[in-house]
């Protein structure tokens, strides 16, 4: 098809060839998308548990569902067995109409939702956790109000927090990049993450549904913010069509 012949084609054909090179960027953009999210892998966690009593229940698309008591300063542990090296870990916020207003947090007004750490740690041989450093975030950022963005998370400030509000009610994500990679084969082959609602003056607002995952794609931040860029282009142009090449890993071209 066009799209097959202008991945062939050479500079100046794609130049003379306006709707070929459009129509390439799109496919690329596409491919792109589903090799994005092919990086990121869901697993089931083997073990759920809160601080304040809520009970976490696993959905059939790998996220966690909430429910039951709603305390004001909830955590979440969720225990995962390694099955690669990590990279980076994934939190993604999923809107549920079984939440006030549809969002993806249980705070009783509103359906709003506050992370205030996020907190990743890492077996040793004996089972003990210890936490792993992070050494780089990224979020959705275009609805989150300045000063509540997700480095928010790793402040040690239980009353500073990631807040989408006023646009809780649409999906949101933030990434994090492990300082190094985490491999099952030199740990005791467990990773816990910690969720903390924290403190906040306007009572519950943990996450009601949400998913975690995880990669082992080097440079995880840098990857998502090169996606992310393309993304945000519209599909005209070489500029486009340069990022997208690169995206689906073929540099040279």
């Amino acid at each position: 098809d066009r799209a097959a012949s202008a991945y062939n084609s050479s500079f100046d054909e794609l130049v003379a060839d306006p709707g070929a090179l459009v129509l390439l960027s799109g496919e690329l953009l596409a491919e792109a998308k589903d090799l994005n999210a092919s990086r990121w892998k869901s697993w089931r966690p083997i073990s759920m548990a809160s601080e304040g009593g809520a009970v976490l229940n696993l959905e059939s698309d790998g996220s966690i569902f909430v429910t039951g008591p709603n305390q004001t300063g909830e955590q979440y542990l969720l225990t995962y067995r390694l099955r690669s090296p990590v990279t980076g870990v994934r939190i993604d916020t999923v809107p549920d109409p079984r939440f006030p207003g549809g969002g993806s947090g249980r705070a009783p007004q509103n359906g709003n939702f506050h992370v205030a750490r996020f907190e990743v740690a890492a077996a040793d041989a004996v089972g003990d956790f210890n936490v792993v450093s992070i050494s780089d975030w990224m979020d959705d950022g275009s609805d989150a109000p300045i000063g509540r963005r997700a480095s928010k998370t790793l402040d040690g400030n239980r009353r500073t927090m990631w807040d989408t509000h006023p646009n809780h009610r649409s999906a949101h994500w933030a990434v994090f990049q492990l300082d190094a990679p985490v491999d099952a084969s030199a740990q005791g082959g467990l990773l816990r993450i910690r969720v903390d609602s924290g403190l906040s003056q306007w009572g519950p607002h943990g996450l009601g549904r949400f998913r975690i995952s995880f990669t082992e794609t080097e440079n995880p931040i840098e990857v998502e913010g090169q996606y992310r860029f393309l993304q945000g282009m519209a599909p005209t142009g070489l500029n486009s069509l340069a990022c997208g090449y690169a995206l689906v890993g073929d540099s040279q071209r």
